[in-house]
């Protein structure tokens, strides 16, 4: 079964985690980021403005990818990469596929 690995990272860190996801395509063939906003009590790379304004500028990227996968990424991150504040969740694909 296909999972998708969300993972959210503050925006200074989205070109490092881009790079390691392409430096990865046997767990990240491919995947999409979305410009997001994170509202909650994380204090990871919160300037004066975002501290003003109550939330924090992050980026989200989405991976469709299978279990194992996404667990094996998870754990690359957390031994070879520098993110923190990296949230992360996993959700089942019922189903996926791309229009030719």
């Amino acid at each position: 079964m296909k999972t998708l690995l969300t993972l959210v990272v503050p925006c200074v860190l989205e070109e490092d985690t881009a790079d390691f996801l392409l430096e990865h395509p046997e767990w990240a063939s491919g995947f999409t980021t979305l410009a997001a906003h994170g509202h909650g009590a994380s204090k990871h790379s919160r300037s004066t403005a975002e501290e003003v304004s109550g939330r924090i500028v992050q980026t989200q990227f989405q991976i469709v990818t299978d279990e194992d996968g996404a667990r094996a990424l998870i754990t690359a991150l957390q031994t070879q990469s520098r993110t923190p504040g990296l949230a992360w969740w996993m959700s089942p694909v019922n189903d996926f596929g791309r229009l030719e």
